[in-house]
């Protein structure tokens, strides 16, 4: 029998921010609904890439999260946050 390592994380919020953000902007892990492939994720993921002002996006769709950065001088989170909207997706930031 193989053991495996417990993990004793903390219980995931809705959205996390990152105070301090990185160089290039301000970073959140926003949480995802609706996703039923990874294509799903493919999908959000290159819709955030392309929206202006969006510096990186990273979707993964086995914790149904999306990991955005992005320039607070040329975009908002509900801006992007409504891409993802508009491909029938769920997102709270």
């Amino acid at each position: 029998m193989i053991s495996l390592p417990v993990l004793n994380n903390p219980p995931l919020l809705p959205a996390e921010s990152s105070s301090q953000g990185t160089p290039a902007g301000p970073r959140i892990e926003a949480v995802l609904t609706g996703m039923t492939c990874a294509g799903c994720a493919q999908r959000i993921q290159q819709t955030l890439q392309q929206q202006p002002g969006v510096t990186s996006a990273l979707v993964n769709f086995a914790t149904s999260r999306a990991s955005v950065t992005w320039d607070d001088q040329r975009t908002t989170p509900k801006r992007w946050a409504a891409a993802v909207s508009a491909l029938g997706y769920g997102i709270v930031v």
